[in-house]
């Protein structure tokens, strides 16, 4: 289960969901002026946008008049072509660590998790800090450097550059696996890969061309999209060779990125003249990331963002050494978890998240976070406690998958506080704050898992367990307050 939630966490790392709508940038010296039109000519902007809707407009009509769907294949096959290749990667990492201690090849599969040689009980613990440094530095380093950067140029110059960019370094891993076969040189691409990945961009298409009242279902959408993906990938496992897994992977990578190239248009080229963005002025005022921390929303959500990509990040670092280890899981157990967790993941995106949105008011959006949250506090001491049977580790984990709805909502939150000129600032902030979160919640299950796997490898879980309180009480906080940068 080596990444998946991080292609659903860390991909979507809110750096550009930009709730702008598609603009034209009309350069000249009165629109390079920073004075006090700039607030005109917005609100212009989203009357516009939220008048093109209609109100009786449905979402699936909207996705479908917008183009909104077309980021849909994009994702599709890039995500289908990781979970192929999925559920090969644990054992690879087991075996490549054991063999390398013990100076011959070893396949620890063939052995009773009780009577495994000592060379394939100290590779689990060598698989998981093995990832956790590469997790501290793509994520709390380069990432969280890079993409707030992205997350500003994709406002000034266009999603479909950064699609394109992304889409083309998410999907190098399959050829790294056909042309080198060696996790200890696939696995920081594949960290990097994840991190920098396209469903940022995706989702600020969706931002651009979906009018407010339909935006967090919409997402919604997306992330279920490829939770579908999940559902079929692994079950290639069963029919396919490692050499032909790795082969469809590749030629579903490279779909992706044509699709990405000729399919997908730019979502911020102008639909009507009398949209502009003032460029100077923007950009002046864009980089006060100081005065966001004045903000009590943009602090809570940062904090929630925090310790949820920490937990989760954490815990699936640590998942598929901790079920080998309890359990035995094998190549065949870990496809199975893939298509149960993007079963849960369908329900959860396609029908339970958009019937709570379509429910629920904007001022009591936050009780979702809560009751989420604190669901997944007994969903983590089950899987502490509870694993020894696959079938109910595989349930529990997969019942994991619905804090995803969490993420959803917070997104639809913070989409619909921050003014649409500061968007991809902002998201770029929270993004940065995510990644580094990856980053030390890799590093500190990896030292939790290490330390305690000999006589209690559910620690890790009861550790989550213990800060989705935390998180949970947080959201208690959350209100419906504005961010205006400007008047912070």
């Amino acid at each position: 289960m080596n990444r998946l939630r991080t292609f659903s966490n860390s991909w979507s790392s809110w750096r550009s969901f930009s709730e702008s709508s598609a603009v034209e940038e009309i350069v000249n010296d009165s629109l390079l002026d920073d004075n006090d039109d700039d607030d005109e000519l917005w609100g212009v902007e989203e009357e516009l946008k939220e008048g093109e809707g209609g109100e009786g407009k449905g979402l699936a009509l909207e996705i479908w008049r917008s183009g909104a769907w077309r980021v849909y294949p994009v994702l599709f096959f890039l995500m289908l072509s990781y979970s192929i290749i999925l559920p090969l990667l644990p054992q690879l990492c087991t075996n490549e660590f054991a063999s390398s201690s013990a100076g011959k090849a070893l396949k620890c599969e063939d052995f009773v998790a009780e009577e495994a040689p000592l060379s394939c009980k100290d590779a689990h613990g060598a698989c998981v800090s093995y990832q956790a440094a590469w997790q501290f530095v793509n994520n709390s380093i380069i990432c969280a450097a890079v993409i707030p950067l992205l997350g500003a140029a994709s406002d000034r110059k266009g999603r479909k550059p950064i699609l394109i960019i992304s889409t083309l370094l998410a999907g190098s891993p399959p050829f790294l696996l056909l042309f080198s076969g060696k996790f200890k040189v696939l696995y920081p691409v594949i960290s990097l890969a994840t991190g920098l990945g396209p469903l940022g961009t995706c989702l600020a298409i969706t931002s651009d061309l979906i009018q407010k009242k339909n935006r967090s279902q919409a997402m919604s959408i997306v992330l279920g999209n490829i939770f579908l993906s999940i559902t079929i990938g692994p079950l290639f496992v069963h029919f396919l060779t490692a050499r032909g897994i790795t082969l469809a992977a590749c030629t579903l990578s490279a779909s992706s990125l044509l699709l990405a190239c000729s399919t997908v248009p730019e979502s911020l080229q102008t639909h009507d003249s009398k949209r502009a963005v003032k460029v100077k002025g923007i950009l002046k005022r864009s980089w006060s990331i100081k005065a966001l921390f004045r903000a009590r929303t943009f602090v809570l959500i940062a904090s929630i963002s925090f310790i949820g990509s920490m937990t989760s990040e954490g815990s699936q670092e640590v998942s598929a050494q901790f079920l080998q280890i309890v359990n035995g899981f094998s190549i065949a157990d870990q496809a199975n978890l893939l298509v149960a967790i993007g079963l849960v993941g369908l329900f959860t995106q396609f029908l339970l998240t958009p019937m709570l949105l379509s429910r629920v008011g904007p001022k009591s959006e936050k009780f979702v976070i809560v009751i989420v949250n604190f669901f997944l506090v007994f969903v983590n001491l089950a899987i502490a406690f509870f694993s020894k049977n696959k079938l109910l580790a595989s349930t529990l984990i997969s019942a994991g998958f619905a804090g995803m709805i969490s993420f959803t909502v917070a997104t639809g939150i913070l989409s619909k506080a921050v003014s649409v000129r500061h968007q991809g600032l902002v998201t770029g902030v929270i993004s940065g704050i995510r990644q580094q979160a990856y980053g030390i919640g890799s590093v500190l299950y990896a030292l939790i898992f290490g330390a305690c796997a000999d006589y209690f490898p559910g620690a890790p879980f009861v550790f989550s367990a213990i800060l989705m309180v935390f998180s949970g009480l947080l959201a208690f906080f959350l209100d419906n307050q504005s961010i205006d940068i400007d008047d912070l």
